[in-house]
């Protein structure tokens, strides 16, 4: 009987987090003009944020934490985007595709900030990853990120790592570019 009383509330605990991730979802993804989302975030933030505060054991709640990162992001608020994101990233632990994505938010962060060795320490465990799913764009990110901390040479060594790797990417005709501009 308790498990019964235990699963019932936990199934109801994640459907009304997930109503209420979806109606803060919906009024962030109303606006299409990105300025527009930036002024018009805060509504949608204090949802997302009453997602983690009163659902905090529903699935819904761990995934409300990055859009919440994202809306402060946006703000310019990055110190607690990053406090988002980081937690985010203590909740997904192990899960490699949330794990890739949120360190590159977390490098934007950083590099918002002017903070380029922190983006630089962020990036670096995705690319040195061959599996990871997004060490792609985490080269491209690192890569920049390099070059605006002065670290040129490593920059361009990425780059021809980046040809070598992914020689059919989409983004080979542009690295190739910055390649030839760095020489």
């Amino acid at each position: 009987m308790g498990y019964l009383s235990v699963y019932t509330y936990l199934r109801h605990v994640d459907n009304k987090g997930q109503e209420a991730y979806n109606l803060a979802y919906d009024m962030l993804s109303r606006s299409e003009n990105p300025a527009e989302t930036a002024e018009n975030a805060e509504k949608p933030a204090a949802l997302f944020q009453k997602v983690i505060d009163e659902y905090g054991v529903s699935e819904a709640a761990r995934l409300a934490l990055p859009q919440v990162a994202h809306i402060l992001f946006v703000e310019g608020n990055y110190e607690e985007a990053i406090a988002h994101y980081r937690r985010f990233g203590k909740e997904m632990s192990g899960a490699v595709a949330y794990e890739g994505l949120n360190s590159l938010a977390l490098a934007d962060c950083y590099e918002a900030q002017g903070d380029y060795q922190k983006a630089v320490d962020v990036l670096t465990p995705v690319v040195d990853a061959k599996d990871n799913p997004f060490r792609e764009s985490a080269m491209l990110s690192l890569e920049r990120v390099l070059r605006l901390d002065g670290q040129d040479q490593k920059a361009e060594t990425l780059l021809k790592e980046f040809v070598k790797t992914y020689p059919n990417s989409p983004f080979s005709p542009m690295v190739k570019a910055r390649l030839r501009k760095a020489t």
